[in-house]
């Protein structure tokens, strides 16, 4: 399915978040690019356009604004524009996000990893995100508060 660039900005919104921390406002990522990251050091946006572009106007918003949203996030610059990097970048968010929702840790992440085989570990898979998830729930509780 190809996703338009402000589909693509509100999975960012939904998915892109820390553990127990809710998504991020228009007002904290317009006030973060503004700040500036490494590549876009302090490009001007602002929450109403950033909102403006989220419903569905698309010339709210510049390139150069949208790479450095993009930026903000940890994604290559032409993620909106570039549907093939779109899609492979939002397949990974999905799995993350999945083994968020499963309650695993990134350090946890690391512990499992080492018990899987190299040869089934294939990058952004479901049937890796099933096998993790599935070692994940195999764990006591007692284990997991052990190797915490």
């Amino acid at each position: 399915m190809i996703q338009s660039a402000v589909e693509n900005l509100n999975f960012l919104f939904t998915t892109v978040w820390g553990p127990n921390n809710p998504p991020r406002s228009n007002k904290e990522v317009a006030t973060s690019v503004r700040q500036g990251t490494k590549t876009y050091p302090g490009v001007p946006i602002n929450e109403t356009d950033l909102h403006k572009f989220r419903e569905g106007d698309k010339a709210a918003l510049t390139e150069t604004e949208l790479a450095a949203i993009a930026s903000y996030f940890g994604l290559p610059r032409n993620y909106f524009e570039d549907e093939s990097i779109a899609s492979g970048v939002n397949t990974e968010l999905q799995l993350l996000a999945r083994l968020r929702q499963a309650g695993i840790s990134s350090s946890e992440l690391d512990d499992l990893l080492t018990q899987i085989p190299i040869s089934d570990i294939k990058p952004a898979s479901d049937e890796l995100v099933n096998i993790i998830i599935e070692l994940h729930n195999q764990t006591t509780p007692t284990q997991r508060d052990i190797s915490s």
